[in-house]
């Protein structure tokens, strides 16, 4: 979620559907003519099948307009109620539930999560013992992402909430921003604690209900029994085909909120009044102005890599959004991106405006047709021009591209051609298993391995001596591991004992030991 890519499917052909299916333009459009060209123009361009767009501004909604198709097979038009999935838009949610409970004294931001859920636990005492509320939305837990352990996951969020204990941190407390999903699902667990509703009860009646925001929804299965709701959808290689729903409920307060564009404008209209909504407050200006205020920089690094939107250096992460810059205005916000939908919320809280984005379709590489009609509704709310960001997101999927492509040329590099393994496939084959991650099942399959873990399915060809790397294919698993590295080790008796997967990129290798 957020900048995921994990994406991914009956194949279509696409060419031009964006364009067909805009409304045509209005000669009164409250952000000038050419927008819905400008939006046809960017769906066309990454082949979105469909797209819906809220912008409000002084206290109202100037806009709200859908493009395209929900549906592609059956032609179904996106309309301003159709329900698309928001991603890690639900952390901010997930963050205003807190802020609720901190008004309500129930809570601080800086209270020991332990003397909320005796049960947490950390990989190190010291940590469990330290780790605030603010620390698990900030992501500064120490803890790298670990996506591989719930992206198909068929634990529930208890027994998630459990397996944290076993993974290991590759930073200190409050060392440094890691962005983590888990530590978020975990502040849903403060949120059920705290309440003593659950996450999805809690914030359905105390954010969504007063809202009027009666059809969005905490899980792609009510989605599903909408009349009205986005399909998901993959492009890849210029095709664009159908994907899969994917359940995440256990990770709801991390990425699992489905919303509409009309809905979602209530939520930015609340947000840009610090809390208040329609004469009364949900939650207080003081916590709406934490949400809002930075809390942990962005390394400039990261920043760097990901960043063409706004200069390098003005990112950090607040109260479940970021805290960034548009035309040198504070802009807050966040993106949020599941299998087959990419979503933007952002508002600058000085000029009163905001904007939400949501689409149905992920590529392969990266797409950022979400950010790129987000900036420029933005531009058109302050009533300026000058800056083609068609251009900078291209420039922005160059970057994406390139650093994968440097990825890859690296790995061949390091590979020792013209090695093999030390034993047949048929005996690298059996079951691991590793305590957070559970079971590794691997087979030999024709010339390389297959292998399950933690529900997600991979296949891996061989690289040099015991190491296979990942192979991407049309499972999403495998393009989450892509060109990850697995490498089996010899027993003292000279059988193979363990195996070793890279299940973060960058950090250390997740080790399964032979069961059998």
């Amino acid at each position: 979620m957020n900048r995921f890519v994990l994406c991914p499917l009956v194949l279509l052909a696409l060419a031009g559907a964006g364009r067909a299916a805009a409304p045509a333009p209005k000669a009164d459009d409250p952000l000038g003519k050419g927008l819905d060209d400008f939006v046809a123009a960017v769906m066309k361009e990454y082949q979105v099948p469909g797209v819906a767009v809220a912008a409000v501004k002084d206290g109202k909604v100037v806009l709200i307009r859908g493009y395209g198709h929900r549906d592609l097979e059956k032609k179904l038009p996106v309309t301003a109620d159709t329900l698309f999935a928001v991603g890690s838009i639900s952390k901010s949610f997930t963050a205003t539930a807190l802020g609720i409970l901190v008004d309500e004294k129930k809570l601080t931001w800086d209270a020991k999560v332990r003397d909320v859920v005796p049960g947490f636990r950390l990989h190190e005492k010291l940590p469990s013992d330290r780790v605030t509320v603010r620390d698990l939305i900030t992501h500064r837990t120490g803890l790298p992402r670990h996506d591989a352990l719930w992206y198909c996951t068929t634990l529930d969020r208890g027994q998630l909430f459990g397996r944290l204990r076993h993974l290991e941190p590759t930073a200190d407390l409050r060392e440094r921003y890691q962005y983590n999903n888990l530590a978020f699902m975990t502040a849903g667990v403060v949120v059920e604690k705290a309440s003593g509703k659950t996450w999805e009860k809690f914030t359905g009646e105390r954010v969504l209900a007063p809202l009027g925001m009666k059809r969005t929804n905490h899980s792609v299965e009510d989605s599903k029994k909408d009349e009205d709701h986005a399909l998901p959808y993959r492009e890849r290689d210029g095709k664009v085909s159908r994907l899969p729903f994917r359940n995440i409920d256990p990770m709801g307060p991390a990425g699992s909120i489905n919303s509409s564009a009309a809905e979602m404008a209530n939520y930015l209209l609340m947000h840009l009044a610090q809390g208040e909504w329609r004469g009364k407050r949900l939650l207080s200006r003081a916590n709406a102005e934490q949400m809002q205020a930075p809390q942990m920089v962005i390394p400039l690094a990261l920043q760097k890599q990901t960043e063409t939107f706004a200069a390098p250096g003005d990112a950090s992460y607040g109260l479940g959004f970021v805290v960034t810059r548009h035309r040198g205005e504070r802009m807050v916000g966040h993106d949020g991106s599941t299998d087959g939908f990419l979503a933007h919320l952002s508002f600058l809280p000085e000029r009163k405006t905001g904007v939400v984005v949501l689409t149905n379709l992920h590529r392969h590489d990266y797409h950022p047709a979400q950010d790129v009609i987000g900036r420029e509704v933005h531009d058109r709310l302050l009533g300026l021009s000058g800056i083609d960001w068609r251009e900078r997101g291209r420039e922005m999927t160059r970057r994406v591209v390139k650093l994968r492509d440097e990825r890859k040329q690296q790995l061949e590099k390091d590979r020792k051609p013209d090695t093999k393994p030390t034993h047949e496939l048929k005996e690298v084959a059996g079951r691991y298993d590793n305590v957070a991650y559970g079971k590794l099942s691997v087979e030999a399959k024709g010339e390389g391995l297959r292998l399950r873990f933690a529900g997600c399915t991979v296949a891996a060809r061989h690289y040099h001596y015991n190491t296979f790397v990942i192979v991407d294919s049309d499972d999403l698993p495998a393009a989450m591991l892509e060109d990850r590295l697995v490498t089996f080790e010899v027993g003292k008796k000279g059988a193979i004992g363990r195996v070793k997967v890279q299940t973060e990129m960058g950090v250390g290798e997740t080790v399964f030991t032979r069961a059998q």
